[in-house]
């Protein structure tokens, strides 16, 4: 179980008792009324309250998953008690501004007590826990690996472009790529449909030179995965023109989102 931190926290609608810390599992039904967070307290069963917060309620529910556990110890009539997060119910300024006073379960009861630490001190104690989780994950080298090279990088994403020469095109491969040079010299360029594609996957295609046309089929029945078009006719690149275009797959189709 963890505590959270919250700073500007209202306990019973007493405004000089500002919370400091609250125990994470004991909080529940956050809700959001005239522009402020209310949350629902249970120290104990049949034992709750219900505070409102001045943040708003992103503030409290970021709050809430922050992750620290430490142990405490309180300054007694008895002597130094140390208690864990687990038994701790909340704790917050004492009137004195000092040091801080920590509620917490004891035989099924709620008890209140002064701790010895100043109210920076308890900060600290989070902070420090939190510090010392990150370093223990730090540590663990199975966790981590060696930072990729620029090179390993790029070549991770396997060969990402290629060139498509004067012809048609059916049932072409696409499935590592995400740029395609289409090389028109020699004749006109039919695309009629590729193979491959996975959702989401988006692929630039760009005519390098002006010489003949690039033709882009609607719906082609000779297509493996066919193209979409925004006017559901065919498309053309024509001659004399550069241009672009970028292709979108989703559900064995390719939108067409025109560029050119």
């Amino acid at each position: 179980m963890s505590l959270v931190t919250l700073y500007t926290v209202t306990v019973n609608n007493q405004p000089d008792n500002r919370l400091v810390a609250l125990n994470a599992g004991m909080i529940s039904q956050i809700q959001e009324k005239e522009g402020r967070a209310y949350f629902k307290f249970t120290p104990k069963a049949g034992r709750e309250y219900w505070y409102f917060v001045r943040e708003d309620m992103s503030f409290v529910l970021s709050a809430i998953h922050e992750v620290a556990a430490f142990n405490l110890t309180l300054d007694t009539t008895g002597g130094d008690v140390t208690l864990s997060t687990d038994d701790i119910v909340m704790a917050y300024l004492h009137p004195s501004k000092d040091r801080i006073w920590v509620q917490y379960i004891y035989s099924g009861n709620v008890q209140t007590m002064v701790a010895k630490y100043r109210i920076d001190e308890f900060i600290k104690l989070v902070n420090t826990s939190i510090d010392t989780k990150i370093a223990t994950h730090t540590a663990i080298a199975a966790a981590h690996h060696a930072k990729y090279t620029d090179a390993e990088a790029v070549a991770s994403f396997g060969n990402r472009d290629t060139e498509l020469l004067t012809g048609s095109y059916t049932t072409t491969n696409v499935s590592a790529l995400n740029f395609i040079s289409m090389n028109s010299a020699g004749g006109n360029i039919t695309l009629r449909g590729f193979s491959g594609g996975v959702d989401g996957q988006m692929i630039v295609c760009f005519k390098r030179n002006s010489n003949n046309a690039v033709l882009i089929k609607y719906n082609d029945v000779a297509g493996t995965q066919k193209f979409l078009t925004p006017s559901a006719a065919d498309e053309t690149l024509l001659a004399g023109d550069y241009g672009a275009f970028i292709l979108i797959s989703f559900n064995d189709f390719w939108y067409v989102l025109k560029g050119y």
